[in-house]
């Protein structure tokens, strides 16, 4: 509206609905810049914690740079008293619009900023770091070491090397070093000593004694000063270097997120109507394609119709190409697009926003929101995602979800509060990071009391200190100031959250989503895994099983679907749809129906014209109009046959006694007055069902399906897929299910509940861990703790691995760190002195502290590298060995087409083609298929 009176306008950000999802308090996000370690983080959040019970929350993330803050409703604290809080702990901050996606921009901009300081400081310095050591290393002899000897004025004592020492070392120490003494003064104000007033306080206590050591020698020239100007230095550098290293790598930590941020698409072309006309003439064609694509997919879901990819068949059905003449095609901002706008679509072009095709029909990259690498088909009717990406054929979007309302926007945000909720081993980091320092502090002041009344007690032998040319209390100060700087509170703060962080960005790429570090903790100690049926283990649709003609000469297997259908045509029960489903896919023709009837509870009775190709004459029941024969058809229950005086007889009673045992709905169909066939209708299994029981179980895993439908159903469902029958509840409300998930809790299990309804969210609210199939019901989704964006039950698989992985790494970080520090503060303290002779200098001390970090986050980001394991048909759970995530797509691929299966290689394999290059065994001739994928890896 604006743009056309002539105006330029853009979207400053999206107003939330008042009537959002934080009813019972406000919330308040804010952007905090300066936060260099997991100890700023928890600076922050104990701040603001502090300002009162108000506060019922507080949450940062390093990686995005955000904090979340839960106001109790009617709190007198407001946005502006959370922002002078943290001001006050020297961060720069602004508040940001709650329901806006974080900018991409803005996270990488924050992290430069981060690295950018850092790489000033280093640079600086460097400046005067480098001098000071060369004049104390190569100052020492010869001719410069004449030239630094040089005494000044009446001071024998007082010479240029020391004084050049101060003018290069005073900037190091309080104009590079004074981010640390703001830092360290802000966290003594709040309460919190971290790793910042451990250098503070070692950096002091070396230039303070130097600087003593000077005054000393200007007031008494008898006294021959002892200066270590160097130490507070090369100290300051190393730790700046090892912040630098640190900053670059934990900004890598949010790739993933930034990545999936990156996928929207900055503009569309917006189909706009010039006319009235022109757009009810658009709405009735629309209406129109709609509709018969539901009656096409309808009649795609016949017996073995369905191939896993939803249409059936290998290609994209052909859409109808509307006439849009009427309209005239526009770009415009993303942020423009609203609900109910057609949009165009170009090859290679992202969707702009979530809709449905309503023209054209093409190949859609789903891969950023299901990880399945192959493209999927899509024509009129279908659901296309926004961000991803259109192929090779021109189509047109009705958008249904846009802005912060689109799956993309809603999985960065998952992701993103993901990413603030810590795992519960993360408490026992904070405990330890609440006491670490004051500990520290304690053990070097020990450290300088022992060698220094050693010393004084002449208890040491003097050629110790000969040869250091050192007094007792600078020999006592050094060991205690190497203890102070080499203890490091920060590898132990970002050992867990660095992990999550990445972890839960790979999950996302791998479509799936992780609520959080308890989720990712829980995950891995998960002993029994529940299933709902419906929906979950089966497709949730009922599908034609089984046609059995009981006269295949006089009425063969087609025709006794093709009456079947005929009969069925006109139902709305899910039994005839399925019935009309197959027929319709096998191609047959389907008799006229001239009248029919729907008999509540028992089937239907029809009349139809016509004869079904393979019908003999003999089932006719008297002529037609125009010579045609006319067929009375029942198709039913017993019930039905009962009320219209036939019978079954003891065969036929038989056969269906067994297909109803497997848990099979099974109908009669009789044509005039005989009994021509059965017909059994089923929720059948997903492909990936059976393999994915057969993989938990080789996982050491209890199965347990647990389902409303009957008995006989479930058990028949439960002995196809391999769930032993002890394991098996059925016939329960969705309170029972959770009832069943509480009863395995209290005999010891670790639960994961995976279901996809409404009926499920008690249940997967009361497990452990809960797992909602992509698939499902909103209140499913949200009452689970992890959401399998594809609707593919092998993800479960890749959930509880990814879990695994996760946090062994996480374990692996804490045994770096408390090791690191368990070892080299006995070092640094002078437990190997007696025998070498040899100190941790501080310097070196600072540069072990500062890289143990880097090295935490170095291993949380090979996670990056992780593979999901492949889930073989027959339940064989294999482990890519390639490098990472991209090589391993790549391969999928291969094993998306026809003729190439994935497997281990054996010593038999070595000769054959690309095996031993690539990893991979081709079987069939697909050799020129794969060639060209496998020569980019």
């Amino acid at each position: 509206m604006i743009t056309e009176l002539g105006y330029g306008a853009k979207v400053l950000q999206r107003v939330a609905d008042s009537s959002g999802s934080n009813k019972g308090g406000q919330v308040v996000n804010l952007e905090v810049l300066g936060m260099s370690c997991a100890s700023c983080v928890g600076k922050v959040e104990k701040g603001l914690r502090k300002l009162g019970p108000e506060v019922t929350s507080a949450s940062v993330n390093l990686t995005t740079s955000r904090a979340k803050i839960v106001l109790e409703e009617g709190s007198t604290i407001g946005a502006r008293d959370l922002v002078e809080c943290v001001k006050s702990m020297n961060y720069e901050v602004t508040v940001v619009n709650d329901d806006s996606m974080p900018d991409p921009d803005s996270i990488e901009k924050a992290s430069m900023h981060e690295v950018d300081k850092w790489r000033r400081l280093l640079t600086l310095s460097l400046l005067f770091t480098v001098p000071v050591v060369l004049i104390h290393w190569f100052g020492m002899g010869g001719h410069a070491g004449h030239f630094f000897d040089t005494p000044l004025g009446c001071h024998k004592t007082l010479n240029l090397r020391e004084v050049l020492m101060v003018v290069l070392v005073t900037p190091v120490q309080f104009w590079v070093g004074g981010h640390f003494y703001r830092t360290a003064y802000m966290g003594a104000r709040h309460g919190n000593l971290g790793m910042d007033a451990l250098i503070v306080l070692g950096t002091t206590a070396a230039y303070a004694y130097s600087m003593a050591a000077l005054f000393i020698a200007c007031a008494d020239p008898r006294h021959e000063p002892h200066v270590f100007f160097e130490t507070s230095a090369m100290l300051i550098t190393f730790v700046s270097l090892g912040k630098l290293l640190e900053s670059v790598a934990k900004g890598k930590t949010s790739s993933a997120l930034t990545m999936l941020m990156r996928l929207q698409p900055q503009t569309a072309l917006l189909l706009k109507p010039t006319t009235s006309n022109a757009y009810a003439a658009a709405a009735a064609a629309i209406e129109g394609a709609t509709d018969a694509a539901a009656k096409r997919d309808a009649g795609s879901d016949g017996v073995g119709a369905s191939n896993g990819r939803g249409r059936a068949g290998s290609g994209a059905a052909a859409g109808p190409i509307l006439d849009f003449n009427g309209f005239e095609e526009s770009e415009i901002a993303i942020g423009l697009v609203q609900v109910g706008d057609l949009v165009r679509v170009l090859p290679g072009a992202r969707m702009p926003a979530d809709g449905d095709i309503v023209s054209g029909s093409s190949y859609v990259d789903e891969s950023m929101i299901t990880g399945e690498p192959l493209p999927v088909p899509k024509s009129t009717g279908d659901a296309v995602f926004g961000s991803t990406i259109n192929q090779n054929g021109a189509i047109v979007v009705r958008a249904k979800a846009v802005g912060s309302d689109s799956a993309l926007s809603q999985i960065v945000k998952l992701v993103e509060e993901a990413q603030m909720t810590k795992a519960p081993i993360q408490d026992f980091a904070d405990r330890i990071a609440g006491i670490f320092t004051p500990v520290v502090i304690t053990l070097a002041s020990l450290t300088f009391i022992m060698w220094f009344g050693l010393a004084e007690a002449s208890m040491l032998p003097k050629e110790w200190l000969q040869a250091e040319s050192s007094t007792p209390f600078l020999f006592s100060l050094l060991f205690a100031i190497s203890v102070v700087v080499v203890a490091c509170p920060c590898a132990l703060g970002l050992a867990t959250p660095t992990a999550v962080m990445v972890g839960t960005g790979v999950g996302a790429t791998n479509g799936i989503l992780i609520k959080g570090g308890t989720a990712l903790e829980t995950a891995h100690q998960v002993t029994c895994v529940c299933f709902d049926k419906t929906g979950t283990l089966t497709t949730g649709k009922p599908t034609l099983t089984d046609v059995v003609p009981l006269d295949s000469q006089s009425m063969p297997i087609d025709s006794v679907l093709a009456f079947a259908a005929a009969a069925e045509a006109n139902s709305e029960h899910p039994v005839g749809r399925a019935v009309v489903s197959a027929a319709r896919s096998r191609g047959l023709s389907i008799p006229h129906v001239t009248a029919f009837n729907a008999e509540t509870g028992l089937g239907v009775e029809a009349t139809c014209v016509g004869t079904a190709a393979g019908a003999s004459a003999g089932a006719s029941a008297g002529g037609g109009a125009g010579g045609q024969a006319e067929h009375r058809l029942l198709v039913g229950s017993k019930k039905l046959l009962l009320k219209h005086g036939l019978a079954l007889d003891a065969t036929t009673d038989k056969m269906m006694a067994r297909l109803e045992g497997e848990g099979k709905t099974t109908v009669i169909v009789v044509v005039g007055s005989a009994v021509v066939g059965l017909l059994a209708v089923a929720d059948t299994p997903k492909p990936e069902s059976s393999a994915t029981v057969t993989a938990l179980r080789s996982m050491g895993l209890e199965v347990w399906l647990i389902t409303g439908d009957n008995v006989s159903t479930a058990k028949a469902v439960a002995l196809e897929l391999g769930i032993e029958p002890g394991n098996v509840m059925a016939s329960v409300l969705p309170g029972q299910k959770a009832k069943k998930v509480s009863e395995l809790q209290m005999r010891g299990h670790k639960v994961a509940m995976v279901g996809d309804g409404i009926n499920d969210s008690p249940a997967l609210a009361q497990a452990d861990v809960g797992i909602a199939v992509g698939a499902g019901t909103q209140i499913a989704v949200e009452a689970a703790s992890i959401v399998l964006v594809r609707n593919d039950l092998s993800h479960v698989i890749t959930a509880l691995d990814l879990s695994k992985v996760v946090f062994a790494r996480i374990k692996a970080n804490f045994v770096w760190a408390i090791g690191y520090n368990l070892v080299l503060i006995p070092i640094a303290a002078g437990a190997l002195f007696p025998m070498s002779h040899m100190r941790l200098q501080p310097a070196y001390a600072g540069l072990a502290m500062a890289f143990s970090s880097v090295s935490v986050v170095l291993s949380s980001l090979s996670l990056k590298l992780y593979a999901r394991p492949v889930i073989e048909e027959d339940g064989t759970i294999v482990r890519d060995t390639l490098c990472c995530s991209w090589c391993s797509s790549i391969a999928a691929k291969v094993r998306g087409l026809s003729g190439v299966r994935y497997a281990p290689l054996s010593k038999d394999d070595e000769g054959s083609a690309y095996s031993s290059k690539y990893g991979v065994k081709i079987r069939g001739e697909s050799k020129d298929l794969v060639d060209g994928l496998l020569e980019e890896l």
